[in-house]
């Protein structure tokens, strides 16, 4: 009984790849053992805890916490007196200035002068 050269070659390779794949798993157990702690780590306390002989004490060394305001998204020139954020708040604003100055009737913009205030009469 005489064997092809083909098969040779082909049993040979089929056991080259199963003694790799022994080899291969028998190297990842050894890697994958891990010890085991015994006594995991604590750490260390850098400051030792104030100790206090009454409750009154301990009550009045509490410090107040101070409230921490989060920073505005926004710049703070467009947030109106609402608290709400409006893009064009600077442009009102000026928009405003400028029609109380025509409403005060000071300046003559035909002339260039200034006028007097009209005197408002009181009831």
């Amino acid at each position: 009984m005489k064997l092809e050269r083909n098969k040779v070659v082909f049993i040979g390779f089929l056991l080259a790849i199963i003694v790799f794949m022994v080899l291969y798993g028998i190297s990842l157990n050894k890697e994958t053992e891990e010890p085991e702690l015994k006594q995991p780590k604590v750490p260390e306390l850098k400051e030792i805890p104030e100790e206090y002989d009454s409750k009154l004490e301990a009550v009045d060394a509490i410090k107040e916490e101070r409230q921490t305001l989060k920073p505005s998204l926004y710049g703070e020139g467009h947030i109106d007196s609402t608290g709400m954020y409006d893009p064009l708040l600077e442009e009102k604003e000026r928009q405003r200035i400028v029609d109380s100055i025509y409403r005060e009737g000071r300046i003559d913009y035909r002339e260039g002068t200034y006028r007097k205030p009209k005197c408002k009469k009181r009831a």
